[in-house]
């Protein structure tokens, strides 16, 4: 999909009601004032996204208003499977997760707890993947009663909605899998097959490309669908920021500072759209990104979790592979994540029947995701009540609790055994 390069062409955000300062560290009613709870449950907060043309002046008035923020439009692309060094690897993890019956992954997050498909509506847990759409005939996703679909690559005529969210790339119908796939072939690839409602954004197309417009209406549609955890595996495309300004006639220097300023402007927008979203209870997992470099035979190359992974607010995810003594950050995953999880050689559904092997960051964020739906619904039948802030807290503390702080910096809490 291409962007074309319109300086003038803005995402414009605005929250109108009261937000507490500091939402983002705030986050629960919890936390608040019994009069301001009182108050914005009598009046919640209200989000309103559109994408617009601003001139300077204009641009300026929504910048100074703190109700509001505005971003340019820029391109965003697949956080991509990382390249195996042993091309042989794949093959080798299908055929170890036939013989055990599942994918490794499964067995490493300890996902033992299940979701009963036929628990009460009150107990459902709605999951949204934001990614290049699904294969919905698969037999993994047989367990879905509910789909929410919604292409927001290619809208319909007159941008009227389009449910098809076909999958040609394969990638989101994999991520999809790892969260709520049920088993294939006696292989089972979902840490959380019990869930039920699916919410299916297609926000990047058959080249794994998309853009912020694409990506900030799908999640406002995602809430309004009542999405509970949502996965992405997507990031900010800084080069491609660059090479839109060039083809626009920008001098290679000054396209550079412009898509700094862009992606400045970015983390603002999404610093304040996570900020409303972690409020109202929406729990947002993103993969990490898969930049790094290491034990290439020069020095490592370790480069930071992306965005919007980075977004505080958002819980970011590494990857794990597995080692002769138990498990190691993978070569390929960016540093400084909140938490780690399985995502080398991970064997989930396969667009068109069967399964298939994965490397990435993106393999790893649908296992937090599942994780964080069993977490759900185990607070909600024990307890009666839970919130995103209670299940985040969970997943961070299963990781600190059974000591699985890997052992150099950046490499985040792991979800998986110390081995």
């Amino acid at each position: 999909m291409s962007i074309p390069y319109d300086p003038d062409r803005y995402l414009v955000l605005r929250i109108d009601g009261r937000m507490p300062a500091g939402v983002s560290r705030l986050q629960s009613m919890n936390a608040l004032r019994p009069e301001v709870v009182e108050e914005m449950r009598a009046a919640p907060p209200r989000l309103t996204l559109e994408a617009t043309t601003l001139s300077d002046r204009q641009r300026d008035a929504v910048l100074r208003d703190p109700k509001q923020e505005a971003a340019p439009l820029i391109p965003m692309a697949l956080v991509a499977p990382a390249a195996t060094a042993d091309v042989d690897a794949a093959a080798a993890a299908l055929q170890a997760a036939t013989a055990a019956g599942a994918s490794w992954g499964i067995g490493a997050v300890q996902a033992k707890y299940a979701i009963s498909p036929d628990r009460p509506p009150e107990r459902d847990i709605p999951v949204a993947i934001l990614d290049t759409g699904i294969d919905r005939t698969h037999p993994a996703f047989r367990g879905i009663k509910t789909w929410h679909t919604q292409n927001f690559i290619d809208p319909g005529p007159e941008g009227a909605p389009n449910p098809d969210v076909s999958d040609v790339k394969g990638h989101g119908t994999h991520c999809a899998s790892t969260v709520f796939g049920q088993d294939v072939d006696g292989v089972r690839i979902g840490v959380a097959p019990g869930v039920t409602t699916a919410i299916i954004a297609k926000v990047l197309d058959d080249e794994g490309r998309g853009s912020n417009e694409a990506v900030a209406a799908a999640l406002q549609w995602a809430v309004g669908k009542g999405a509970r955890i949502l996965s992405m595996s997507l990031g900010f495309d800084f080069p491609a920021i660059v090479e839109r300004l060039k083809a626009a006639s920008w001098p290679e220097r000054a396209a550079v500072s412009k898509a700094l300023q862009a992606y400045r402007d970015n983390i603002r927008y999404f610093d304040k759209l996570v900020d409303f979203l972690n409020f109202d209870q929406r729990l947002l997992i993103a993969a990490a990104g898969n930049d790094s470099k290491r034990g290439a035979g020069g020095p490592d190359q370790l480069i930071d979790v992306s965005m919007p992974a980075a977004t505080e607010g958002v819980v970011s995810v590494a990857a794990l592979g597995r080692t002769a003594n138990g498990y190691a950050v993978a070569p390929f995953s960016n540093v400084n994540p909140m938490l780690s999880a399985p995502g080398v050689d991970i064997v989930g559904a396969k667009v068109g029947g069967g399964l298939v092997a994965m490397s990435g960051t993106s393999m790893a964020c649908p296992h937090v995701a599942g994780l964080a739906a069993l977490w759900w619904d185990n607070q909600l039948v024990s307890v009666g009540e839970t919130s995103a802030d209670d299940v985040k807290a969970s997943l961070r503390a299963l990781a600190v609790n059974t000591k699985l702080r890997l052992a150099d910096q950046g490499r985040g809490l792991a979800i998986a055994p110390a081995g």
